[in-house]
């Protein structure tokens, strides 16, 4: 009976192989960290402004979600743009009731409105 046996002078030639791709793996740059998750996203919201806050630069609007309400607060951010009838505005020329469109950023800790404009309202009748 023949046993299929590695001859005794290939085991160290193998064994120095292994030691020297172990080795070189070691010597292998560290893959690039992979980027930052966004710490912030940006998003669009039409809803109806119920309460702002000028002094505080802050507003709230009630927007649906599903069969339900729902009061979202946002800041104001110093930069942002704010539109009434299509026309360039300050904060205190809005007011509750307006059906509102807002671009804003959202980040773990506030909702920062980057820009707000009155949206026009058509009646059934497809009249402003």
């Amino acid at each position: 009976m023949s046993h299929n046996r590695m001859p005794s002078a290939l085991v160290p030639i193998l064994i120095v192989i292994l030691l020297v791709a172990a080795g070189a793996v070691a010597l292998l740059p560290e893959s690039p960290p992979s980027p930052p998750a966004a710490t912030a996203t940006t998003d669009t919201l039409t809803a109806t402004l119920h309460v702002v806050d000028t002094e505080a630069r802050t507003f709230a609007v009630i927007t649906g979600v599903g069969h339900a309400l729902r009061l979202v607060s946002m800041n104001v951010d110093p930069a942002c743009e704010i539109k009434v009838a299509a026309r360039a505005s300050q904060l205190q020329d809005l007011a509750p009731g307006q059906i509102i469109r807002v671009q804003y950023r959202k980040t773990a800790d506030r909702i920062s409105a980057e820009s707000i404009e009155t949206v026009q309202v058509e009646d059934a009748r497809g009249g402003p």
